[in-house]
C-alpha cells in the first residue's frame, strides 16, 4: 500500500505541473498522469487562470484594457485494469469571463468599419497595424471538453537506491463543451473564451521519471492534434500544440519513507507550451499561436494512505507569440485527491 501511495503522489503532482497555457485546448487539467500509477481514484481540482498582458512576439507593450479570466474546476476518474496501464477521464466544468477583446482593425474584411463603429473601444498602433479593444462584457458557464486517455508504463527499472519509469499516453478530447456562448450584448463570444471548441482532437504524450532518496526528477510532455472546430457562427480550427514541463521534486517530511502519517513534498520547475496558428472560416488568424514559458513552485500533502492535497503557482516568465496577442499572467492551482 505505502508503494502503491508514494507512485500515486508522484504521478498527481505532475498532472497540474503544465495545465494549458491554451485555456481552451487540449486537456483542461494539464499534464496527462504519465508517471506510474497502480489503483483507483478520484480528484476535484480548480484552476484560475488571467490573460491580461499584450505581446508583440516577445515584446511587452501597453494594454488597452483587454483582459480574459478562467475558472475550471475538473472532475477527474481513473483506475488501472491491470498492471503497468492506466485509465483516465477528465470532465472540466469552466466560468469562462473578458472584459475587453483585443481586435486587429486593418481593413481586410468588408464589414470592418461597420464592426469598428459598433465596437469602438481604446486602440493601440504597433508594426503598422492599429489594435482596438472592442468593449466586450461576458463569458459563459458550463462543461467543457471531455478528455478520454490510456497510459502504459513502457519501462521500469528499480532498485533498492531508485526507481526510474518510462510512460506513453494515447488519447482523445471529445467535443462536448458548448461553442455557442454570446456576450452581454448578444455577440458570440471569442473562440478563446468559448467553454469548447468544437473539435476532436487526438492527444498523445510521454514522460520520465527517476527517484532516489528524498528526489525526483521527472520531464513531461504531451501534444494535441486538433481536428476542425467551431465557435459561434464560423469554423475555427485552434493550432496543434504542445505542453511540457521538467521538474525536481524533494519529499521534506518524513526524512525516511513509510508509515501511514503525513508526507510533504516541494517541488519546483519549468514549463512551456507551444501553440501553432489558429485558423477561422479556413484561413489563417495572423495573431495567433506561439511559445510562452513558465517556473512552476509546488507543494504536496499526503494525509494516511487515501487523501493528497496540492497546490501550485505559474509564473509566465517569457512569451515569443506570433504578431500582437494577449499573454498570460499566471495560473493557480489547487485539488484534492482521494485514492480507493
Amino acid at each position: 500500500m505505502m508503494n502503491k501511495l508514494l507512485t500515486t503522489s508522484i504521478t498527481l503532482l505532475f498532472l497540474p505541473a503544465a495545465a494549458m497555457g491554451c485555456d481552451f485546448c487540449l486537456l483542461q487539467q494539464g499534464i496527462s498522469p504519465l508517471d506510474s500509477l497502480k489503483g483507483s481514484g478520484l480528484r476535484v481540482s480548480q484552476r484560475y487562470t488571467r490573460v491580461d498582458e499584450v505581446y508583440e512576439g516577445t515584446n511587452h507593450v501597453p494594454n488597452p484594457g483587454a483582459r480574459e479570466a478562467f475558472w475550471t474546476t475538473d472532475l477527474s476518474g481513473f483506475f488501472s485494469p491491470r498492471d503497468g496501464w492506466l485509465l483516465l477521464a477528465n470532465l472540466p466544468v469552466r466560468a469562462t469571463r473578458v472584459r475587453g477583446h483585443l481586435h486587429l482593425h486593418d481593413g481586410d474584411h468588408e464589414d470592418e468599419e461597420a464592426d469598428a463603429d459598433a465596437h469602438a473601444g481604446s486602440s493601440l498602433a504597433i508594426g503598422g497595424n492599429e489594435y482596438e479593444v472592442h468593449p466586450d462584457r461576458g463569458g459563459d458557464e458550463g462543461i467543457g471538453d471531455l478528455s478520454l486517455l490510456a497510459r502504459y508504463n513502457a519501462f521500469e527499472h528499480h532498485t533498492l537506491t531508485h526507481t526510474t519509469l518510462v510512460a506513453l499516453t494515447l488519447g482523445v478530447k471529445l467535443p462536448t463543451g458548448s461553442t455557442s456562448g454570446r456576450t452581454n450584448d448578444g455577440e458570440y463570444l471569442d473562440a478563446h473564451t468559448q467553454l469548447g471548441t468544437g473539435s476532436w482532437d487526438v492527444l498523445a504524450g510521454a514522460a520520465i521519471n527517476h527517484s532516489f532518496g528524498r528526489w525526483t526528477l521527472s520531464g513531461n510532455a504531451l501534444a494535441s492534434f486538433n481536428g476542425k472546430g467551431e465557435a459561434g457562427n464560423v469554423d475555427h480550427t485552434f493550432g496543434d500544440s504542445l505542453n511540457y514541463d521538467a521538474s525536481v521534486r524533494y519529499r521534506l517530511l518524513p526524512a525516511m519513507q513509510g508509515g501511514d502519517g503525513v508526507s510533504v513534498f516541494a517541488s519546483f520547475g519549468v514549463a512551456g507550451e507551444w501553440r501553432g496558428h489558429e485558423k477561422e472560416a479556413g484561413q489563417r488568424v495572423r495573431d495567433s499561436g506561439g511559445h510562452t514559458l513558465y517556473v512552476v513552485p509546488a507543494v504536496q500533502i499526503n494525509v494516511g494512505q487515501h487523501w493528497i492535497a496540492e497546490l501550485s503557482y505559474r509564473k509566465a516568465v517569457w512569451h515569443d507569440l506570433h504578431q500582437v496577442q494577449l499573454g498570460e499572467d499566471f495560473k493557480l492551482f489547487g485539488s484534492i485527491n482521494y485514492l480507493f
